[in-house]
């Protein structure tokens, strides 16, 4: 990959450092109910796995009074999403 991402440099958005057990709890969620995967390789691997498409996005936890919060994982944050 030419230009590689430094994913030390990745940051989430605001919301998902507010709450830390709420992201922690939702993020949990979603991997039990199988939205997403924990991937303890390294980056090379999962280009490797996944022949090369592979994005890092920004997570965010929207909360609303009266609502329960939810995750967004914000692919345009990284042009993953380019429409």
């Amino acid at each position: 990959m030419k230009d590689r991402i430094g994913l030390d440099n990745v940051i989430n958005w605001k919301s998902a450092d507010l709450d830390a057990c709420a992201t922690d709890s939702l993020i949990r969620m979603e991997l039990k109910n199988g939205w997403l995967e924990e991937w303890k390789g390294t980056w090379d691997d999962a280009v490797q796995r996944w022949k090369g498409r592979v994005a890092i996005s920004k997570i965010a936890v929207i909360s609303a009074e009266g609502k329960d919060a939810r995750l967004v994982i914000d692919a345009s944050a990284y042009g993953v999403n380019s429409n």
